[in-house]
């Protein structure tokens, strides 16, 4: 699976979530990832855990970088999800969803 993702992020670069998922779906289940100390960001949802870690694995081993996006292109990909956008890293009464892009370093 890791391979899987980190070979399409090379391939493609700046991929939503969501275009990750709908081309490989063995990534889909009921698991959400959100910002790591922000218990209230929510990157994505309706991934596997084991996709989720492995994605957390490569962001912090440095072989995949994340970076925000705007909604629009998750709209493109077509599929968004349906709650307020993060506007800032803090911590907000209710879960915000924050749209980000994976790339290679």
């Amino acid at each position: 699976m890791k391979e899987t993702i980190l070979n399409y992020v090379r391939e493609m670069n700046h991929v939503t979530f969501a275009e990750l998922g709908r081309h490989h779906p063995e990534l889909l289940g009921e698991h959400s990832l959100f910002l790591p100390g922000h218990e209230t960001i929510m990157l994505w949802t309706g991934w596997s855990e084991e996709a989720f870690k492995i994605v957390a694995q490569m962001l912090r081993g440095r072989e995949l970088v994340m970076k925000p996006t705007y909604p629009m292109v998750y709209m493109m990909d077509g599929s968004v999800l349906n709650m307020p956008v993060a506007t800032q890293i803090r911590k907000y009464k209710t879960t915000r969803w924050l749209p980000s892009i994976l790339c290679t370093p």
